[in-house]
């Protein structure tokens, strides 16, 4: 009852923003969950991953190898926390089943090559307050990635996010702000957010709203405001233009 395994295409196994793995992103390999209560009401966690990233008959593959430990705190009064520390170590001998929407805005050799080695060590923290009832929970959630493995200073990333309300009953309403900020090789472009037009080298702030018409639907409306984070490494955008980008999802789980 305290370990869950996985083998194949599996969930995503971390706790996560988008600053680092995509909500999009299902991992295909081998994972485990495990889960213990701890004697002050607390629980202990820690999740690993061992990721087929891209398998070649002949020749090297790519691979990754995450573990991540964390502590949920118990209930006292209206408040409760939670703190996660990760590492994500990729190899990535093969590149072969990667395309642009891949490497996005990594930084590349000239023979197409990744520059950095990406050695993720990734920080999340959150609280969680409930003074203002069961409908409307209010959760801050911090995340910080650092690449050990950069070959730039364009290496660090951070986000937070403001949530207030939740999303799991007919009728139920949610809002989250966020802000976040990625260098260029501060993550693996491949797996992290896609919901702008930027992988990595930007500042976004982002507004979303989810309703919940019925059982395991959710409507949800989206406005992401960014730009580039460093001139150097813009590219085609124009360094100091904001750009907005508006999406509507209806979202069916069955």
């Amino acid at each position: 009852d305290k370990l869950t395994l996985y083998g194949g295409k599996m969930p995503q196994p971390f706790v996560r923003t988008d600053l680092v793995w995509d909500g999009d992103v299902n991992p295909q390999g081998i994972g485990a969950t495990y889960k213990a209560p701890l004697a002050n009401g607390g629980t202990f966690r820690a999740n690993a991953l061992a990721f087929i990233v891209d398998e070649q008959a002949a020749g090297p593959d790519s691979t990754m190898l995450g573990g991540q430990v964390g502590y949920e705190s118990p209930v006292n009064g209206n408040w409760k926390f939670d703190a996660y520390g990760a590492y994500y170590h990729y190899d990535l001998g093969s590149i072969a089943g990667a395309d642009a929407g891949d490497f996005r805005s990594n930084l590349r050799n000239p023979d197409g090559t990744y520059l950095s080695d990406y050695r993720l060590a990734n920080a999340t923290l959150g609280v969680t307050y409930g003074g203002f009832g069961g409908q409307w929970p209010l959760r801050l959630v911090a995340d910080y990635v650092h690449n050990l493995g950069a070959r730039t200073d364009a290496d660090t990333g951070y986000g937070a996010d403001l949530i207030l309300g939740k999303a799991s009953t007919p009728g139920d309403w949610r809002f989250t702000y966020g802000y976040s900020m990625a260098q260029n090789d501060a993550v693996l472009a491949a797996f992290s957010h896609d919901n702008i037009g930027i992988g990595t080298n930007y500042r976004l702030h982002a507004l979303t709203v989810d309703y919940v018409p019925m059982p395991k639907t959710m409507i949800s409306a989206y406005w992401y405001h960014y730009k580039p984070y460093s001139a150097l490494y813009a590219g085609s955008n124009q360094p100091n233009d904001w750009l907005d980008r508006l999406r509507l999802a209806f979202l069916v789980n069955f």
